[in-house]
């Protein structure tokens, strides 16, 4: 062989190898972003059905519903307090939902803001609120240079207040 044939044969296989070298860091990216989301989707869906169970079958919303906070009394005739949580996770600011002091959402996700929720009337003639609508995004904890690789998520849930007084 010739230095030359010896050089060209180099140079293919140093491109084959960059190719195939980005071809698996993209992937892995990909891999761990559907993954994030996929923990972000979990986790918006069960706070949205725990939120759901507790103030469809609730009694009434209480007067101070605002869009961080929401107070409902519940079949049992006990208030239930749904808000958010600002910790610091790893030197990050964190935000989750949580009900009382528990938290509806894991540590690795956090709340874009606390305005999540909308609390109006049915009837004008109503004594409390029978409607509610929830509406919050969920993105990873900590931030990320590149667009492509930000995880979020928008999550709205209208819920009616079943067991109105």
């Amino acid at each position: 062989f010739t230095l030359i044939e010896l050089l060209v044969v180099v140079a293919v296989f140093m491109i084959l190898a960059v190719l195939v070298t980005t071809s698996l860091f993209s992937i892995l990216k990909s891999n761990a972003k559907a993954n994030l989301m996929k923990e972000i989707r979990q986790n918006g869906n069960y706070a949205l059905d725990v939120m759901d169970k507790v103030i469809s079958s609730s009694l009434e919303i209480k007067d101070s519903c605002t869009p961080s906070s929401l107070k409902v009394i519940n079949a049992d005739g006990q208030e239930v307090t749904f808000g958010c949580l600002t910790q610091t996770v790893n030197g990050m600011t964190q935000i989750s939902l949580a009900s009382g002091s528990a938290r509806l959402t894991s540590t690795n996700i956090t709340l874009d803001n606390c305005n999540a929720f909308t609390c109006e009337k049915i009837k004008p003639e109503d004594e409390s609120p029978g409607k509610v609508t929830i509406s919050f995004t969920l993105k990873q904890i900590g931030t990320s240079t590149r667009p492509e690789e930000i995880a979020q998520e928008t999550f709205t849930k209208t819920i009616f207040v079943r067991n109105q007084k």
